[in-house]
């Protein structure tokens, strides 16, 4: 069971393998509170519910893409002030490293090195969620 004081999470990706590992990964570094959908089109009604602090979306997914969900995000009232990490394979840790946005939200390379994404987070939202 999670601290009720944990940060929630919402991780959008179709790879259910990297979704796996990340969870395992973010558990053991941070106080979070996971949910993780596999399938693009849960997505919104899954944040809608959830009420995550930050996303983490993919870019690249079958049916409706990460870019195609950013604008629903954007569109949607509750849901438009959530930040929202783009996490992709389609950039390099160097990019990222150097301050590179997606559409002007936070992007992060994968494979995901969990200390760096931490701190993302840690720095959109203005608090630390490590243990």
């Amino acid at each position: 069971m999670e601290s009720p004081s944990s940060t929630r999470i919402l991780i959008i990706d179709d790879e259910k393998e990297f979704t796996d590992l990340l969870q395992m990964q973010m558990r053991r570094c941070a106080n979070v509170q996971l949910r993780v959908v596999n399938h693009s089109e849960h997505a919104i009604a899954a944040a809608q519910q959830f009420k995550p602090a930050v996303i983490l979306l993919d870019i690249v997914m079958p049916g409706l893409d990460g870019g195609e969900l950013l604008h629903k995000f954007e569109a949607d009232k509750a849901l438009k002030s959530i930040p929202i990490i783009v996490v992709s394979a389609l950039t390099t840790h160097a990019e990222t490293a150097g301050g590179l946005t997606a559409s002007g939200h936070a992007l992060v390379a994968k494979p995901v090195k969990t200390e760096q994404l931490i701190s993302r987070i840690e720095d959109l939202l203005g608090h630390t969620i490590r243990h």
